[in-house]
Formats: structure tokens, C-alpha cells, sequence
């Protein structure tokens, strides 16, 4: 489940399910509700000691006798680490002028990566932190879009917006770059702060073609600014730090055959969990896991971290057997029936890739890819590219669960 549908599916505004995964305080009734939209109990989703607490606090729930245990979040609870690339991360950004992109397709744990990331800086009062998830409603042209993004981070900042005192009128990567340097960070610099702006949801602006070429050549040149220039605009743009996040399966659907934002910052694409990271995480749920159900699992979705993770929660919390999900796994009854769909319905989107897909799901040994469609079904999670000893792209299921699943719609 996306955090989109987690969204609707609870009736919880998103950036609530945002501020909850990023372990921020929410309400008993928010838990509650996304407990419920991910069929769970509230105790599964947040560390149980902590809802008894409340509970007990609220006079809603029995008398308990009450322990100093830590509280967790969900993050620093059931968070898989990824130390060298937490750590590369976290030196890149406090470079001046550090930008990062995390890339991957959607449920790869971008947001609880960068999250712990991030946290590193909550304790330095040095740094401020604004986040902005682009919105399909402001893609309308490239000045509104342009004219929202400098609003929305003034008031994200408290800062009055200033839209008639600093848009010129020029060209509009002038005019946000403009707004950006003499109004924004020229305050952070007055503050003496750094602002680590997180742009989420950056793979909207690639379906609009008449938006994200000039964007992604906005990002560039930003990226270049605290090197060119006279000393004064080089110390202010210093003073940005930005981490732009996007999934990859939209890639699939556009006439590219590259990155579109290939150059700009330091590029960090999730890789999936190893053995010992998925033994480490059914830990978390006090499993007692061998070598052969790690291997089982394992077997059935690689090390896909949703995969992975909502097979372990669903037999660590609603005692599920492990041999009914690998069972059941690859059909509507499945613990990943609506995940499946969603891929489908991507897949949809582009016939030449759905009857390329095919070829591979039904072939008995890996299939040989030009770059561009390699590059394509690779950024949309559905495959492994192994490369073979003449230099092919060679191409096959990411996981026997996607082949399975696959097999079975191509043959309907």
C-alpha cells in the first residue's frame, strides 16, 4: 500500500501519514485509523509499551504497572539500517551547497531512508528543514508551477511571501532562482542557518513535458551555484542543501532512455535487503527464523523491502503461517494481491513494454535487451539486468513472485 492509499484508505490527511512515519507525535484516533486501513492493531503499528501509556493516560484502556522503556518510533522500530549509504548521504549533504536525489521505484523505503538520514541534523539548530510534495494540481504551467513552489516554501519557512517585490518578470528559471537567492537564502544566511529543502514526489513533474525539461535544467544550474559566480551569491547558495526524491516507474512511459536528472547531486538508488538485513528485521518481530524461512521468503520476492517486510509483520503480528503466504502469494487471496494490480496497471501504460514483459515472464532463460528497454522495466521494478559475457542487457523477473503473478494475467 502507498502512502497515497494508506491516505485514503484511512481517511487521514497525507501529511499526517507522513509526520506518523516520520515518528512524529500523532493523535490516538490517527493510529487507530491507520491501524485499521492495514488491518492491524494499534500496538503493531507503534511501540506497544507507548499505547499503553496513552491509554492508560486517557483512562481508556486497564491499569498496567509502567516500566522505563524507550519510546520507538516505526522507524527507529522496524527500520532495516543501510549504514554506508546512510553514512554517504549524511556527507554529502553537509557539504555546502550538498544536494542528494534517492531514486527507486515505490516501496523501496525511500522515505524511511532519508528520514534517518535527516534525523542526524534534528539536534543542530544550524540547519532548518522545509519539505515540499510537488502536486499534480500546481503542473498546470511552468510560472504557476514556478509561483507555487516559491509560496509554498515561503510559507513552509513563516516567511512572508514576496512573490511582487522578487519576480521580475524575466524568464522563469530566472525568476525562482532569483526569489530563492535574494529572498530565501539570503535569510537563511541573515540567520546564519542552512536549509535542507526536500522535494518529494519530483517523478510528477516528469509526466509533464512541458514543465520538466525547464525544471530539471533549474535543478542543474542550482546545483552548479555554489561554485560559479562572484564569492557573495557563491557563500548564499551555499547555504541550500537539497534532497530530491522520485520513484522511477514513470520512466517507462516516457520517450527517454536516461535519467532525466542524471547530473545533478549525488545519486543514491536503494538496493534491496541481503540475508542478514531480512534476518535482522524478523528480529524486530521477535521471529525466530532459521536460515530455511529466511531462504523461503527470500526464494518467493528476492529482498524487496515492502515484500519482505509485509510478509515477516503479517506472521510476527497476525500470526499468519509463512507457508500459507508462499502459498497463496502470486493470487487475488494474497497478501500482495494490491500490490500486484498496481503493477499491472503500470504496466498497462505501455503495450510495447507489457508485450516485452511477456516475452520475459514466458521464456525459460533470460532475455536479451536493447538499453532503452532495459533501462525502462529496470527503473520500473520489474526486472533483474544482468549484463552477459558479450556486453547484452540480459533480462528476467525481479522475483518469482512477479513471474508467477505475471504468467498467470498474460495467460487469461
Amino acid at each position: 500500500m502507498t502512502h497515497d492509499e494508506l491516505a485514503d484508505a484511512s481517511h487521514v490527511a497525507f501529511i499526517t501519514i507522513r509526520r506518523f512515519l516520520a515518528g512524529e507525535k500523532v493523535s490516538e484516533g490517527t493510529i487507530e485509523a491507520i491501524a485499521k486501513a492495514l488491518e492491524m492493531k494499534p500496538e503493531e503499528i507503534v511501540d506497544p509499551f507507548e499505547w499503553r501509556n496513552r491509554k492508560v493516560a486517557n483512562g481508556t484502556g486497564a491499569s498496567v504497572e509502567l516500566t522505563a522503556e524507550p519510546e520507538l518510533s516505526p522507524i527507529e522500530a522496524f527500520y532495516v539500517n543501510r549504514l554506508d549509504a546512510e553514512e554517504q548521504c549524511y556527507n554529502a549533504l553537509v557539504q555546502p551547497g550538498g544536494m542528494v536525489r534517492i531514486k527507486a521505484p515505490q516501496l523501496m523505503g525511500k522515505t524511511w531512508f532519508i528520514e534517518r538520514v535527516l534525523s542526524q541534523f534534528n539536534k543542530d539548530k544550524s540547519y532548518r528543514r522545509l519539505d515540499l510534495e510537488i502536486d499534480r494540481h500546481v503542473l498546470t504551467s511552468l510560472k504557476d508551477f514556478y509561483q507555487w513552489f516559491c509560496a509554498a516554501a515561503s510559507e513552509g519557512l513563516d516567511f512572508p511571501v514576496q512573490l511582487d517585490t522578487y519576480w521580475k518578470g524575466l524568464a522563469p528559471n530566472g525568476d525562482i532562482t532569483n526569489y530563492f537567492q535574494k529572498y530565501l537564502l539570503q535569510r537563511m544566511v541573515d540567520a546564519q542557518q542552512s536549509l535542507i529543502l526536500v522535494l518529494d514526489k519530483v517523478d510528477r513533474v516528469f509526466e509533464c513535458t512541458n514543465i520538466a525539461n525547464a525544471f530539471c535544467e533549474l535543478l542543474r544550474g542550482w546545483c552548479e551555484q555554489p561554485i560559479k559566480g562572484n564569492a557573495h551569491n557563491r557563500q548564499i547558495w551555499r547555504k541550500l542543501r537539497l534532497v530530491i526524491i522520485h520513484s522511477t516507474e514513470v520512466y517507462g512511459s516516457l520517450d527517454i532512455n536516461y535519467s532525466p536528472l542524471g547530473s545533478v547531486g549525488t545519486d543514491f538508488k536503494l538496493s534491496e535487503f541481503d540475508e542478514k538485513q531480512v534476518q535482522e528485521l524478523a528480529q524486530r518481530y521477535q521471529l525466530s527464523w532459521t536460515e530455511t524461512e529466511i531462504h523461503q521468503l527470500m526464494n518467493l520476492v528476492g529482498g524487496h523491502p515492502y515484500l519482505v517486510h509485509l510478509a515477516i509483520a503479517k506472521v510476527g503480528c497476525q500470526n499468519v503461517l509463512l507457508d500459507q503466504i508462499l502459498e497463496t502469494a502470486h493470487t487475488e487471496v494474497g497478501i500482495y494481491a494490491d500490490h500486484l494490480r498496481q503493477l499491472a496497471m503500470v504496466l498497462e501504460r505501455s503495450p510495447e513494454l507489457k508485450d516485452l514483459y511477456r516475452e520475459i515472464v514466458t521464456a525459460a532463460k533470460p532475455v536479451p535487451l536493447k538499453s532503452v528497454q532495459a533501462f525502462k522495466l529496470d527503473s520500473m521494478g520489474l526486472t533483474q539486468i544482468k549484463p552477459s559475457a558479450t556486453g547484452e542487457n540480459l533480462a528476467e523477473p525481479r522475483c518469482r513472485l512477479y513471474g508467477e503473478f505475471f504468467c498467470n494475467q498474460f495467460s487469461l
